[in-house]
Parts: C-alpha cells; sequence; structure tokens
C-alpha cells in the first residue's frame, strides 16, 4: 500500500475486521476491503468483484491488488467505481470527498512478464488463429475446428483462446473437447492486434519498373508469380482500391508472396531494376503463411483478406491510414 501512502494528505492503517484498511484522505475518511489477485484480467477481476461485494459491510468499498491489471480492467473498475492497485504502480479510490488516481507510464519488468500472455499472441504462427477468428467473427468454433482451418497445431489454437476469454473478447460455451468458443468482440481484438503489427515484420524487396498502368503491371507480375507455382496477394493501397476505393491513386504496388518465391529470377524474367529509392513494386515476404490466408480473386487480381489490407494499411505513412478506416467501415463493419 506504499503507492497510496506516499500521496500528499494520504494515510493507510488497518481496520478491526480482517482484509479491511482505512484510507484517510485529508479530513476524510473511508474503509476499504482488499481482494488480493495473481491475474488482472478483466474475467478475474469481474468475478472477484462480484464476489467480494455479497461480503462488504455498510459504506465499505473494495479494492483490488494485483502484481498488473490490464488497461481493460482499469478501466473497467473505475467505471463501476471500485478502487485498484497495481504492482506499476496504477491506482484509483473514490468516495465521498475523495478521489485518487494515478496511471504509471513505467512498467516494472515483472510486469512485462505477467502480460506476455497479452501480446505473444500477435507474432508468428499465432495471427493465422487470430486471422481465421476474425474472417468468420460470428461462427463459434471447436478448437479441432478452428486449428485446422487456420493451419496450425490446437494447442497453438488453445494458446490464443484463453487470453481472448481472459480479455473477456471471446466466450465458451461448455467444457472439455466438445466446448465451443465464439468471438464476442472482435472490434477490440482487431483493435489490439493492428496496434502489434508492424511491417517490419516483413522481409522486403523492393524494385522499379517504368509503367503507364500500375494495375497492368501488377497482373502482369502475379503471372510471372503463379509461373513459380507460388501464391500472391496484392496489398496496401492497390489492394484497398479494388476493395474500397478511398484513395484515388498510388504509385506503388506491394505484393505479399512466400518465402519460397525466388524474387532475383522474377525480377531478371520481368525487367525489375532493385531500387532503394524511387521504387514502384514491394514484395513482402512473411513470417508465417498467415497474411497470405483468405485471399480471393477479383478480376485478375489475388487480393490479400480485408482484415490483412486493414493490418498492412493501417501504421502506413501517408494516406494509408484514412483508407484503413474507410476500408474497415465498408467492407469488416467491426
Amino acid at each position: 500500500m506504499n503507492a497510496f501512502a506516499s500521496l500528499p494528505n494520504v494515510h493507510i492503517e488497518n481496520a478491526q475486521r480482517e482484509g479491511r484498511l482505512i484510507v484517510r484522505v485529508g479530513d476524510q475518511t473511508v474503509t476499504v476491503s482488499v481482494i488480493t489477485r495473481a491475474s488482472g484480467f478483466p474475467r478475474d477481476v469481474r468475478e472477484a468483484v462480484w464476489q467480494a461485494r455479497s461480503t462488504l459491510g455498510l459504506g465499505e468499498l473494495i479494492l483490488v491488488v494485483a502484481p498488473v491489471l490490464t488497461a481493460t480492467s482499469r478501466e473497467w473498475l473505475q467505471s463501476e467505481n471500485v478502487g485498484y492497485l497495481d504492482g506499476n504502480g496504477n491506482l484509483f479510490l473514490a468516495a465521498d470527498g475523495i478521489y485518487l488516481l494515478r496511471e504509471s507510464s513505467t512498467k516494472a519488468h515483472h510486469a512485462s512478464r505477467s502480460s506476455s500472455s497479452e501480446t505473444n499472441i500477435y507474432k508468428g504462427r499465432t495471427t493465422q488463429v487470430l486471422h481465421t477468428l476474425l474472417q468468420s467473427p460470428q461462427r463459434a468454433w471447436h478448437v479441432t475446428e478452428l486449428a485446422a482451418e487456420a493451419r496450425v497445431a490446437a494447442g497453438t489454437a488453445i494458446k490464443v483462446c484463453e487470453p481472448l476469454e481472459n480479455m473477456l473478447w471471446m466466450e465458451r460455451e461448455g467444457r472439455g473437447p466438445q466446448s465451443l468458443r465464439r468471438l464476442i468482440d472482435p472490434g477490440a481484438l482487431l483493435d489490439a492486434w493492428s496496434q502489434q503489427h508492424q511491417m517490419d515484420s516483413y522481409t522486403v524487396h523492393r524494385y522499379y519498373r517504368w509503367t503507364s498502368d500500375l494495375t497492368e503491371l501488377a497482373t502482369m507480375l502475379g503471372a510471372a508469380i503463379e509461373a513459380q507455382g507460388a501464391p500472391w496477394a496484392l496489398t496496401q493501397l492497390l489492394g484497398a482500391m479494388q476493395r474500397a476505393p478511398f484513395v484515388t491513386n498510388t504509385e506503388q504496388i506491394a505484393f505479399l508472396v512466400p518465402g519460397s518465391l525466388d524474387i532475383k529470377e522474377l525480377a531478371l524474367t520481368t525487367n525489375l531494376k532493385p531500387a532503394d529509392e524511387g521504387y514502384n513494386v514491394v514484395f513482402l515476404v512473411p513470417n508465417t503463411e498467415g497474411p497470405l490466408l483468405y485471399r480471393h480473386q477479383e478480376a485478375n487480381m489475388s487480393l490479400a483478406s480485408d482484415i490483412q489490407l486493414y493490418l498492412d494499411l493501417i501504421n502506413m505513412p501517408g494516406r494509408g491510414r484514412e483508407q484503413a478506416e474507410h476500408l474497415r467501415m465498408e467492407r469488416i463493419g467491426f
């Protein structure tokens, strides 16, 4: 409780009843019931609060204490007027004549370890599960079905589902192998993933070839990629312009291609010139097959899924964010 006690005019002392503290702020006093939890995920926090409310005395407040409280948990606790304190120094307490709030900007080393399950699902093969869930956000999944669709092991699918349930973004019906899981907040999941997605996760190859028609060049290069037996998909601005046009022009083609593609051979046969500046053809090679999942054909174009287009646009310089938000509104819908 040192974080509270270090505040000006705030004093903490033990109450007579076990598990209670008296908090004095100036001439105001409140008794709090301290609920300690090892996990600060929203599901665990809500269950703890619901159970604690039945044991409160007259005028008592709840104070949730955990090593790490997620931002979602802290927002919910504030909305419920429930106090909290975590190992990062985040604290909140509100009562008649009392309002204490501190949001820490520092992250302790143990906090990054404790919250790793929130972030590691946004990297590597686990993103294939995210992509599958967001592609069919209304569907209820058996884990084995989800894993098969996402082309991962069942254990990888479970590794994704558990933190989503903890964040209250997914609900689970039943127990055991026959249980069903369904997203209940796909928008929150897409927001979280877009914050983690970085273009530097791709291996990038940049080239230049003169053209008066980028769409025509993209179609020709796509055919050359297919001649090697490899899949491809347009992403970023040119890809999004085929789905939900908002930006009216672009000077660059961005391809998603697998690591098996011989890009040097492709460049040789299609007269592409390597370029560090002034390039108009970019090949993005992901470290998993996830970004190429759910690509689809429109005319002679192979396009990345709307989810992948959004991810590749949202942090793009220039007008990428505007195009991303338009695509989300027009095509994704959450």
